[in-house]
């Protein structure tokens, strides 16, 4: 059930628009969550989440390592990797799934 509901965020991600399809690189992502429309906003945070949703099942394979704790709330997951991108403008060219990955690997690290 899960990995349907991933399936339809990413169709529904996958059909709105940016400038583009989706945000292809953590500069798009970062210049989209900053812009003061909330449509853009919207996108923005539906796009982190969705892609922290898909890390989620990712995970369930066990090649992934993050353990974020079991009550993070979607604010959080945003925040996370809004500050992420903010201390690290060296990588904003990257793909911005990975970074939303990234960003959750390095908030909620395996012990």
């Amino acid at each position: 059930m899960k990995l349907h509901i991933i399936s339809c965020i990413a169709t529904l991600l996958g059909c709105l628009s940016f400038s583009s399809p989706r945000a292809d690189t953590g500069n798009e992502l970062y210049h989209r969550c900053q812009e003061p429309d909330t449509a853009n906003k919207g996108l923005c945070n539906g796009y982190i989440i969705g892609a922290w949703e898909a890390l989620d099942a990712y995970l369930l394979t066990d090649k992934l390592r993050i353990c974020a704790r079991t009550h993070v709330t979607k604010g959080q997951i945003i925040a996370v990797t809004l500050k992420w991108i903010e201390q690290h403008p060296e990588l904003r060219d990257v793909n911005a799934s990975l970074i939303v990955g990234r960003a959750m690997s390095d908030a909620f690290p395996c012990q």
